[in-house]
């Protein structure tokens, strides 16, 4: 599974669906981070502590950028 991060780049997946990921992780963490797993750097993965508004803003940032 490709972490969030790339899926959301890559329109594969929605802003809404970033709780599915972080419930697959709990689930089966696989001895890594949860910023690890949802492919997250520093910056966003203290943007996605503040809330799923902070980090859709960063990562539709990273979108321009990503094509």
């Amino acid at each position: 599974m490709s972490s969030f991060k790339k899926q959301y780049l890559e329109n594969k997946t929605e802003i809404d669906q970033l709780d599915d990921f972080v419930d697959e992780w709990h689930k089966n963490p696989k001895g890594i981070s949860l910023q690890e797993f949802l492919g997250f750097s520093d910056q966003e993965y203290a943007a996605f502590g503040r809330g799923e508004k902070h980090i859709e803003k960063i990562l539709d940032r990273c979108r321009i950028g990503y094509y």
